[in-house]
Order: C-alpha cells, then structure tokens, then sequence
C-alpha cells in the first residue's frame, strides 16, 4: 500500500477554510487564523471544535465533547473530512431496485443518459424534494424514469448510504435505497434513463459507481445496511468504506491511492 502525494489535501483545506470564513467571522490574527501554528489560542482552529462535535481525519475518528487544545493529527496527504458539516448540508436522495424472483435472481438497472452518474448502471431515483418524504420520492422518481407505478406497501427500505466526496463537496449526499417485487406497468425508456434487467450474477459493476460491488450484492441478498463512502481525489473511486449490517456487523476497508 502506497502513501498518497502530500499535496492531495491542499484543495480541500482550503475549501475547509472558505466553510470556517461562513461559519463564523475570522480573528484577526498575525497569522491566517486556521493555521495549526494558533492551534492553542482563543480562535483560530480551535474555534472549528468548538463549532463541531467530531472532525474524521482519515481512518482516525477524532471526538470531541467540549473546546479543546488537542492538535489534531492525520495520516500524511489525508484530508480532514468535515463530516458534520456535510451530513447537515447533503442532499437526500433515493434508490429504488426491482427484482424479480423469490430469492431474487433478476434486478432492473438504468443506463443513466444525463446528468450526474451519465453513462453508469444505477438504480432508479433522485432528489427528495422539500415536504416529501424519501418514500414518497422514490414512488415518484421511479414513475418519472420508467414509467413503473408502485404502492407505498410494496417498497422496502434496505439501506442508507452515505456519500462524501473531499473534493466535490457538492456530489456529498445521503442515499436511501428501497427494493420492490411487486408493481404496475412495464419498464419503458426515458429522456434520463434507459431499463434493463439483469442477472443477479451479471450485474456490470464495473460501468457502475465504484461504491456498487461493496454494498449492492448485500442488499440483494437481504441485508439492511447503514454505510459511508469517502471518495479519493479523482471521484471516481472508493478510498473509504465503511458497511454496517443490521446484526452490527461492520465490515472496513481503507484504500489509497496508487
């Protein structure tokens, strides 16, 4: 296992420090005020534990109950992922799979044709929209992209996934995702997304999320699952993943950066 580039942090400290500027109004310091130099003075990076309960840097889960001096330390070139920040400011989104057989041994995917994931196999869903529930969101979402009817009764939540992305703060997002064996209608092409069903064997996670292989198979399975996602700098691949069954089961794997 190789050590990523020590410069793999700078974009996302400072996007660190662009969220500090918001949050609360800077010090004025002989020395930039997020600087670790300030780690023991009243403002300064002092002032972001106050402002959050706990930071995650790398694989190192930092606590903090009260103000503290503590410097916090990472594995080198690892970003400080803000992961308060991101979970209070991530869209909520939603995942609807089909399946068919009792176990399931076909599942329905679309070919996303534009927009975020355009090009990759994913489920059917998106964004829940302000007063709607993820339930609601995801009957709507799968009508809108296949043109598939189901009833509230017949979805059944399996997991939420959340995914952070360091360096695209925006992609940050939390997932719910549902399974159904029973609805109305027939899968038909959209504007957004192309249907397909598929072997439970074949299923093309390598023209899917890089996420898919960790926690899909599970779902499929029967597993209910709470899990987290951290991104490497390319977007585009795992470098954190965090799966916990409903047994409390919890499966880790850290990856970096060849």
């Amino acid at each position: 296992m190789k050590t990523p580039p020590t410069d793999i942090c700078s974009n996302y400290w400072k996007s660190q420090v662009q969220v500090q500027n918001r949050l609360a109004k800077p010090a004025q310091h002989s020395v930039h005020p997020m600087s670790p130099r300030r780690h023991g003075d009243a403002g300064g990076i002092r002032r972001v534990f106050r402002q959050f309960s706990w930071l995650e840097a790398g694989s190192a889960k930092v606590a903090l109950s009260r103000p503290t001096h503590q410097r916090v330390t990472r594995a080198v070139g690892q970003p400080v992922i803000n992961t308060v920040y991101l979970r209070e400011n991530m869209n909520n989104r939603t995942l609807c799979f089909l399946t068919r057989g009792n176990p399931p041994h076909e599942v329905l995917l679309g070919l996303k044709k534009i927009g975020f994931g355009a090009g990759k196999y994913a489920g059917f869903g998106g964004k829940v929209e302000s007063g709607e529930t993820v339930e609601a969101a995801a009957i709507r979402e799968l009508q809108e992209e296949t043109g598939i009817k189901i009833s509230m009764d017949d979805l059944c939540p399996v997991g939420r996934l959340t995914f952070m992305f360091p360096f695209k703060l925006n992609w940050s997002q939390v997932v719910h995702v549902f399974l159904a064996k029973a609805w109305a209608g027939n899968p038909d092409e959209s504007d957004e997304m192309k249907p397909i069903w598929c072997l439970i064997d074949e299923i093309p996670f390598e023209s899917m999320w890089d996420d898919a292989s960790y926690w899909l198979p599970l779902v499929l399975k029967g597993k209910k699952i709470e899990a987290r996602f951290v991104y490497k700098d390319d977007n585009e691949t795992v470098g954190e993943a965090k799966i916990e069954e409903c047994d409390g089961n919890v499966q880790d794997q850290l990856l970096f950066a060849n």
